[in-house]
């Protein structure tokens, strides 16, 4: 592995590994790596099947607060009540499995996963 603080000698020589075919990293990093990635790859799907979990008003919900605005904005903006608007974001949590609308705002930008249009 080479770092920003590598020495010309250092990066010379992982020059010459990679054109003679072998291994820049030692084997157990590469599998560690590549098992974080596939890690990250089953989080990313499992979060984007619970968001396909939501009902189109839901996925409005969550794309009001995606841009910050708070529950009274939302509300006010669809005309009715804070109390329809938080109903909609506890549905939203059941769904998403989260406890917190910044959860469920940080989920949605993980997978970037953005509302649908209207």
């Amino acid at each position: 592995m080479l770092l920003k603080s590598s020495s010309l000698s250092q990066i010379v020589g992982a020059v010459r590994r990679t054109r003679d075919g072998l291994a820049l990293m030692p084997a157990a990093d590469r599998a560690e790596l590549i098992e974080v990635a596939a890690r990250h790859r089953s989080d990313n799907r499992d979060i984007l099947g619970r968001l396909e979990r939501l009902t189109r008003r839901e996925a409005e919900i969550l794309g009001s607060l995606m841009r910050g605005n708070p529950v009274r904005e939302i509300a006010r903006a669809r005309v009715v009540s804070e109390a329809t608007v938080r109903s909609q974001v506890k549905m939203i949590l059941a769904k998403l499995e989260l406890t917190s609308q910044l959860a469920a705002v940080g989920a949605a930008h993980k997978v970037g996963w953005r509302c649908p249009r209207p």
